[in-house]
């Protein structure tokens, strides 16, 4: 079994994981959304041949478990943390002038950037929300630090959204099931 992290080391990961994410956001900017009743809300507005169209954007994955606390990030939509398996998981979207229209092997790797030594299994497809997507697991070195990782990304009507998992090397092992809940469970609704 590989050692477990202590407080100090979870939360330097942690930090490290979210100087990534804040440089990496702050290449394409972000209009933050609001959280009520567990779902991830933003008003959209599209451009399009006819002129703009307003949409509100409401989603949200399924519950990982009881051991996960919410928690904020400057730069995920939202956000979970679970003490017991040392990982946190967090899900973002990106829609409209934001919204890639890439095949979703690229958008997988875009979610990469920052990561070294990576090792992750063969991109598997699935279904979720009714839209084609993909994921992977495996390791990797954040900012030196080893981690465990999955991915998965999807596209749904004008946004993509990414799910992610990250934690101390073993941590994927023991959160897999809550993982597969996060992703699986994800609900995604427009409303004019």
């Amino acid at each position: 079994m590989p050692p477990r992290l202590g407080p100090s080391s979870v939360r330097l990961l942690l930090a490290a994981l979210s100087l990534t994410a804040v440089l990496w956001a702050l290449s394409c900017a972000n209009t933050r959304g609001s959280i009520k009743d567990g779902w991830y809300t933003q008003n959209l507005r599209l451009e399009g041949k006819q002129g703009p169209t307003l949409l509100e954007l409401r989603y949200r994955p399924g519950s990982p478990g009881a051991d996960w606390e919410s928690s904020s990030s400057p730069t995920a939509d939202l956000a979970w943390y679970s003490s017991q398996q040392q990982a946190t998981l967090y899900s973002d979207s990106s829609c409209g002038a934001r919204y890639e229209d890439a095949p979703l092997s690229a958008l997988l790797q875009h979610l990469l950037f920052g990561f070294t030594d990576v090792e992750l299994n063969e991109p598997v497809e699935r279904s979720l929300s009714a839209r084609a997507a993909l994921t992977r697991e495996g390791s990797a070195r954040l900012d030196g630090v080893p981690v465990d990782i999955a991915v998965s990304v999807t596209k749904n009507g004008p946004c993509v959204f990414d799910l992610v998992f990250i934690g101390a090397p073993g941590s994927l092992t023991e959160g897999q099931a809550s993982y597969q809940n996060f992703i699986t469970g994800m609900q995604v609704e427009y409303r004019p």
